[in-house]
């Protein structure tokens, strides 16, 4: 006992009290169900978002962001079903 200082603990004594320096956990690492299931809900999230937006717009970039679309589509089926005009 008188080889030790008086600033050192005895051996042992870290462990005993709980001071023993832990590693951190190692970081779990995602299964790629986790990711997609992620990536889903970021898309919804964004989805929400861009429907906000376009709600929040003046009615001019609204209709042109949601009606005009549809309403080109429906023009374009109709005048590929319409006969020929005769000359």
């Amino acid at each position: 006992m008188a080889d030790q200082s008086p600033d050192k603990p005895p051996e042992g004594a870290a462990e005993a009290s709980g001071n023993v320096a832990q590693e951190p956990a190692p970081a779990e690492v995602p299964t790629p169900e986790e990711i997609l299931n992620a990536e889903k809900v970021a898309l919804n999230i964004q989805r929400q978002n861009n429907k906000l937006n376009l709600q929040s717009a003046p009615i001019r970039q609204y209709l042109e962001g949601t009606v005009v679309p549809t309403l080109m589509q429906g023009l374009q089926a109709s005048d590929s079903r319409l006969p020929a005009p005769m000359p």
